[in-house]
């Protein structure tokens, strides 16, 4: 489990109040009557700019169970979010509420569902009293010696230590879609291979940033691209490396800028993955994203729940950009394999009309690149053999050709009620792999 302190800003979100043991209560209930809620305004409740959080107000270990209050939020990360949210007509027991600004404690749960009462135990049964023990002590200091704490610092130290326990739970008990590889964010959009991509293009900081343009096959950044300036041939006729005769037909990983720059297990994207991407996920141009003026594609996983951006970055040739903001230029990491073409590669090309995954274009051209990878995990003893299991949803039942167990959002194994599951996304398991699914 990772924990850390986050600064947050104060927050608009939709809440819905649970009351009960925390480790019982049904948080179906609160998941479906915002999802309703959001269907009945004709709004969606996934992506980029909300974010899925409970909050939990009473300590466990001196209120009651059944006294016990939880609020199940999806906070709104942008203004446009926020207003749109205040304009809705909150019915099914909904709320609109403000998160406070402050510090909180951010527990992140990572790995298989069923180890997730674990997570809670440690939060419940170690942090959380050890900061309600800091919150006495303090109390007491202040009673036994008042003139040598600051009234304005021991108001500012409660108000810290209170808003660790309020905000003590975040825990991405959603379906996890975003993660971290060799310290470089990657997000999981349900893709078929399982295969994550990167959030930013190389040599970006944001999203919305273009990042660094590479001629295809090179690792050095240059601001000259011609057949001139080449690492590997002067020409399509002079080619000294992914030649006709060579048989290298992918990078290698020397000539893979990601792997180069990034290291881990990223990688630059094949063309097969690339039509992965552009089959399986959802795009949507847009010449504003999030208000910052920058046009390109926003790549949304069919469930709606996590999605990347990419910028129309347009390509270089000589020292000159062309076609930026209309035009996205993205290398793969296969070679074309039409002989009228040696002297190219395979990219990613889209305009706001059309998105092509297996477009012939000239190496030696400056181009953007966005990185892929598989995340690396520590050994489990346990050999996973075969390819992915398929998993699907056929009229609101869960199937798959392997055995395999349901979770819902909380990490309760739910796979008894497959069938008559309530709406909502659930983790499908099966072996050693996990599969984010809808249900509706």
């Amino acid at each position: 489990m990772e924990q850390r302190i986050e600064t947050r800003e104060q927050r608009v979100a939709l809440t819905y109040r649970l009351v009960g043991d925390y480790s019982a209560i049904n948080y179906d209930e609160a998941w479906n009557a915002m999802w309703k809620c959001c269907q009945d305004n004709q709004i969606g409740c996934c992506g980029n700019d909300v974010e899925y959080l409970s909050t939990y107000l009473d300590n466990p270990t001196t209120t009651p169970a059944a006294e016990r209050r939880c609020d199940v939020c999806i906070a709104a990360l942008t203004d446009r979010i926020a207003d749109t949210f205040r304009g809705m007509t909150l019915e099914h027991g909904v709320r609109l509420t403000t998160l406070p600004a402050g510090r909180w404690m951010v527990f992140t749960h990572r790995g298989q569902y069923d180890t997730l009462g674990a997570t809670y135990g440690e939060i419940y049964g170690t942090i959380m009293p050890m900061l309600i023990s800091w919150f006495v002590a303090l109390d007491f200091f202040a009673y036994l010696c008042p003139r040598l704490l600051n009234v304005f610092m021991y108001e500012e130290m409660k108000k810290v230590v209170f808003s660790l326990i309020v905000g003590a739970v975040s825990c991405a008990v959603m379906a996890q879609t975003t993660g971290v590889e060799s310290g470089h964010d990657w997000v999981d959009l349900g893709l078929p291979s399982g295969l994550k991509w990167a959030t930013v293009n190389i040599g970006a900081a944001a999203p919305q940033d273009d990042g660094d343009y590479y001629a295809w096959g090179e690792t050095a950044q240059k601001t000259d691209f011609r057949w001139a300036t080449y690492l590997h041939g002067a020409s399509q006729n002079a080619l000294l490396k992914y030649t006709q005769t060579d048989g290298l037909m992918l990078l290698a990983q020397a000539d893979d800028v990601v792997s180069q720059t990034w290291g881990g297990a990223w990688r630059m994207p094949t063309k097969d993955e690339w039509a992965e991407l552009k089959t399986h996920c959802v795009w949507t141009w847009t010449d504003n994203y999030n208000a910052t003026g920058v046009a390109g594609y926003e790549v949304a996983s069919q469930s709606g729940d996590a999605s990347l951006f990419l910028p129309a970055a347009g390509c270089r040739y000589a020292n000159r950009v062309n076609e930026k903001g209309v035009h996205g230029y993205y290398w793969s990491s296969s070679l074309s394999d039409v002989s009228a073409y040696w002297g190219s590669a395979y990219q990613m090309q889209f305009v706001q009309a059309y998105a092509k995954p297996d477009w012939n274009h000239t190496r030696y051209y400056g181009s953007s690149v966005r990185g892929v990878c598989v995340p690396q995990q520590q050994p489990t003893g346990v050999e996973s053999v075969g390819e992915a299991p398929t998993v699907r949803v056929e009229a609101g039942t869960i199937r798959c050709g392997q055995a395999f167990r349901i979770y819902d959002v909380t990490g309760r194994d739910v796979t008894r009620q497959n069938g008559a599951l309530p709406n909502g996304v659930y983790m499908v398991q099966v072996g050693e792999k996990t599969e984010k699914v809808m249900v509706f």
